[in-house]
């Protein structure tokens, strides 16, 4: 079981390299600089490991790790007329990490929905997406038209968005 979780982890973290730069980069004008923080960064998610609830989004958990980097980077290596102070940085750094809080609830928001789905759209929605399988291979195996079975995925996905939107709006009143 231990080397299952090792694999999800690893995959996890060798997933986010992009986005985790990113993060990074946007708090930190210099790529040189930027790419160090990454490293160290790296090195810290790693050590932390066994902290990381394999439930939850990685990206959030990750570049809170990533923004504390970059605050010890900026007091241990402030330069003369460094752009970011502790303060900016944080505020950016807020403003960086919405977007994966974004993400994080319009995937919470889509797993319920989904899971509100007739059970035959439901396994046709998990078939095609989770099991990679093409329009046409599906219609074959239930016995449709290619052309009606990505119809009826189109209404599906309709009524996904509208259930996304709908529960978000939701949320955002609460």
């Amino acid at each position: 079981m231990q080397n299952q979780l090792n694999k999800q982890f690893i995959a996890a973290l060798t997933g986010n390299q992009r986005r985790l730069f990113a993060f990074i980069f946007s708090l930190v004008p210099d790529p040189v600089e930027a790419e160090e923080i990454l490293q160290q960064t790296n090195l810290k998610i790693w050590e932390r490991a066994d902290q990381y609830d394999l439930s939850r989004e990685f990206m959030p958990w990750a570049s809170q790790i990533a923004y504390y980097e970059i605050l010890y980077h900026q007091r241990h290596t402030r330069r003369a007329g460094s752009p970011f102070d502790a303060k900016l940085i944080e505020q950016l750094a807020g403003e960086a990490a919405a977007p994966m809080q974004s993400d994080e609830a319009r995937l919470q928001a889509l797993e319920h929905c989904i899971r509100g789905l007739p059970p035959n759209h439901r396994q046709l929605i998990e078939q095609r997406y989770g099991g990679n399988l093409s329009v046409k291979q599906l219609a074959q195996q239930r016995g449709a038209t290619p052309g009606g079975l990505s119809q009826l995925l189109f209404r599906i996905r309709a009524a996904l968005l509208t259930c996304i939107q709908r529960r978000l709006t939701a949320e955002a009143d609460v």
